[in-house]
């Protein structure tokens, strides 16, 4: 029966991307499928739509980030490359920030000019990095009247969105020639990046079986969910037509969406593209460091139908790392209407016509449609309450670059009720939840929208969702994981929060249907083997820093039933429990790719329950 069933998969898998097949052939065999075989079946049928998720780490060698070149790598960038943005104190830059306005609180302005003037001879001749900048500024004083002021005390007054501006102020634009920039090189080939390379290997695998095998997949990059909306494009469009991608870049942003909407009343909008840049996204100077993206997207901005003619033609749609906000803002209308850009993309998505990939911060404007919720910013460390800031929509939450920077630095729980991107039929997405320790934030998340289900990213991972009649299918991919958590508002009363978790890894394929989770490990992970006792998995500190994920780990691989933890949560106690029943399940293994290897431990079915212990 097994053997059958894996042939059976293998034959439609090769169906689909065969066009000399016939689409009835197809329908006949994935019926047969689906009726003969209650387990899972890894492979969706033609009329599925994929979904891929990356996580923000996920980078590969360049000459901005040689962090994950080989030795040859290292050295095989020219002399005339990009490298990390570089700051000066010219008197240009000390003009910029006595006269632009980057900050409403004009004293401050002054003492930062005064600061600037004071540590500039150190600059002399030379350009530093961003953190050497900060260094430099933080260690210098100046006499303010009869009071001494330190540079570190003036820094701290300053809000992010403030630094950012004040960055761009500095920043020096890097030029072979005065019509020529220097741009980003990238090395796929000599990346060590394990886990990147999986990943984009995957993405393209995947944008082959829209294109066809005889062209190039085509792939357009979204940058516009980052304040610069430059910076990162040489680096995106290297990667993939490194990778054997057609790449494009699709200059879609806060500014760009506002001047395409303004031309309805403003002929000549697209010609203010820089005001927009500074009012929309708190970025400053574009123009100046990249001037040729810059006039790239003025005329993008200006054609009858923007966008349109470049996203049908592509397989793939690519949107990097950001955050949620400026994706809303990028993609809607001041109005809050769905672009035509968004809508074509969707309706592209959901007839399986193009593939969309989104990365890091971006992963959590994901959204459904019918229950729909993001995540913004915040932490939660309180177990009764279910309330975050809520807002209905992003342009409710922020209208201008600087408010939606400050928002995303909020420490309060913070969500948007309205779709972002919808891309799921059912589940809200959260990311990096074992390393910042989100478990909490996500149950309340899920329990305020009542969304039964949330995904969690982990870093080093990536995820494909396929998605056939809301039944969904998933992989994952690289060395972190992918937590699942399922949550019945009936058990979460009170000072009890009670869940069922899962934590997925590589080669894991999980099946979701008529609301049930089934999973099937690859053939090199085993089940987790007793060495004598029962082995006990505790924690004093159970929710605090990536401790959750600890405990999970420790109990999976030790093969241990039941792990148990408490906390201090909010000045009351928190007594945690962590059960394998009977249906659970717990697979460990290494995991040989590419060359490298990682362990790797998979569960499913866990039964958690957190406890507030009534005060005394």
């Amino acid at each position: 029966m097994v053997l059958l069933m894996r042939f059976a998969r293998l034959c439609l898998f090769k169906m689909t991307n065969k066009k000399t097949f016939s689409k009835n052939v197809q329908s006949f065999v994935s019926s047969i499928i689906a009726t003969s075989f209650v387990a899972f079946t890894p492979v969706a049928a033609v009329s599925a739509n994929t979904l891929l998720m990356l996580s923000d780490d996920l980078k590969v060698c360049s000459s901005e980030n040689q962090r994950f070149c080989t030795k040859e790598g290292k050295e095989s960038f020219s002399d005339d490359v990009k490298q990390k943005a570089i700051f000066d104190i010219t008197n240009e830059a000390l003009l910029r920030v006595s006269e632009y306005s980057w900050t409403e609180q004009e004293e401050l302005k002054k003492q930062v000019a005064d600061i600037l003037k004071a540590v500039k001879p150190k600059f002399e001749n030379k350009t530093l990095t961003e953190r050497q900048f900060v260094r430099a500024l933080r260690g210098v004083s100046i006499e303010v009247g009869t009071e001494t002021v330190s540079g570190r005390d003036i820094w701290q007054s300053l809000y992010e969105f403030e630094k950012r501006n004040l960055f761009d102020l500095l920043e020096q634009k890097q030029a072979e020639s005065r019509s020529k920039r220097k741009k980003t090189e990238v090395n796929w080939a000599q990346s060590t990046n394990l886990e990147a390379t999986l990943a984009y290997q995957k993405l393209f695998d995947l944008s082959v079986e829209i294109s066809g095998p005889k062209r190039k997949p085509r792939i357009a990059v979204v940058t516009g969910t980052d304040r610069d909306p430059y910076a990162r494009v040489d680096y995106y469009l290297g990667l993939f037509e490194q990778i054997g991608f057609e790449a494009t870049w699709l200059p879609i942003d806060a500014a760009m969406q506002t001047a395409i909407t303004a031309k309805e009343y403003e002929k000549s909008s697209c010609d203010s593209l820089e005001k927009f840049q500074i009012k929309r996204l708190a970025s400053f100077r574009r123009e100046v460091l990249y001037p040729d993206l810059y006039r790239q997207q003025v005329s993008e901005c200006k054609k009858s139908s923007p966008l349109i003619d470049t996203i049908k033609r592509m397989d793939a749609i690519y949107i990097a790392d950001g955050s949620p906000l400026l994706s809303y803002h990028a993609f809607y209308t001041p109005t809050g209407a769905p672009s035509e850009s968004l809508t074509k993309i969707i309706d592209m998505f959901n007839k399986n016509e193009v593939l969309v990939a989104v990365e890091g911060g971006s992963v959590n404007a994901i959204t459904n449609a019918r229950k729909p919720l993001s995540i913004l910013a915040g932490a939660v460390n309180e177990i009764n309450t279910i309330v975050p800031m809520s807002f209905a929509s992003g342009h409710d939450a922020c209208s201008l670059g600087a408010d939606c920077i400050a928002l995303e630095s909020e420490r309060d729980f913070t969500v948007v009720e309205s779709p972002i991107l919808p891309l799921l039929p059912f589940g809200i997405v959260d990311t990096q939840v074992s390393k910042r320790g989100k478990q909490l934030r996500g149950l309340h998340a899920a329990l305020f929208s009542d969304n039964q289900r949330i995904f969690g990213l982990d870093d080093k991972t990536a995820v494909v969702v396929t998605n056939q009649d809301n039944n969904l299918e998933l992989e994952v991919i690289g060395s972190g994981g992918m937590w699942l958590f399922e949550v019945n508002r009936e058990n979460n009363e009170g000072g009890v929060r009670e869940f069922t978790s899962h934590y997925f890894t590589h080669g894991d394929h999980i099946a979701m249907r008529s609301g049930r989770v089934s999973v099937e490990f690859p053939s090199w992970k085993y089940a987790t083997q007793l060495n004598g006792s029962q082995p006990q998995v505790t924690s004093a500190q159970a929710l605090s820093r990536n401790n959750f994920f600890k405990l999970n780990e420790m109990m999976c691989q030790t093969g241990a039933k039941q792990a148990l933890g408490n906390d201090r949560v909010n000045e009351q106690d928190v007594s945690l429990s962590i059960a394998q029943s009977s249906s659970a399940l717990a697979r460990l293994g290494v995991a040989k790719v590419r060359g490298g290897e990682f362990r790797v431990c998979s569960l499913s079915q866990v039964a958690n329950k957190l406890t507030v212990s009534p005060n005394l």
